[in-house]
């Protein structure tokens, strides 16, 4: 499980508490806390999204690392603020960095799968992405 270096016996609890419910054995008790960590992108993510796609998805590992890297800078804005506007600007910004059109649409594809849940589990009312199209792609090869 790890071991924590602080003498504060709060940081302590927190650690194994945090440790406990992230193995699935407990669950966080004060439900303001539990109900903040599902308020942003990265805590659905961690807290509940991660579980069920690592159980429920044969490449749940692989989602969760393109979620990780290509959308970190918005894991602590909260998931009822994200916006077509937004990824339409990471879109760009990818497209200039070079990124081909079908890596891009698999990285939104996973957000957006996100995203879908977090409205089944009634985290948030709908999807902000849900209107959002792939980038055309050439289909030549």
């Amino acid at each position: 499980m790890g071991r924590t270096t602080s003498n504060d016996p709060y940081a302590k609890n927190s650690f194994f508490r945090d440790s406990v419910t992230k193995m699935g054995y407990g669950a966080v008790t004060d439900k303001k806390e539990k109900d903040a960590k599902f308020k942003t992108l990265g805590g659905f993510i961690e807290y509940k999204y991660d579980p069920w796609v690592e159980a429920s998805r044969k490449t749940g590992a692989e989602t969760l690392k393109r979620l990780d890297t290509q959308f970190s800078h918005w894991m602590t804005k909260p998931l009822d603020t994200l916006t077509k506007w937004d990824l339409d600007k990471w879109r760009s910004n990818e497209r200039k960095n070079g990124k081909a059109p079908a890596t891009i649409n698999r990285d939104v594809t996973a957000l957006k799968a996100a995203l879908s849940k977090a409205v089944e589990w009634e985290l948030i009312d709908k999807n902000p992405l849900a209107k959002v199209k792939p980038i055309k792609t050439d289909s030549r090869r």
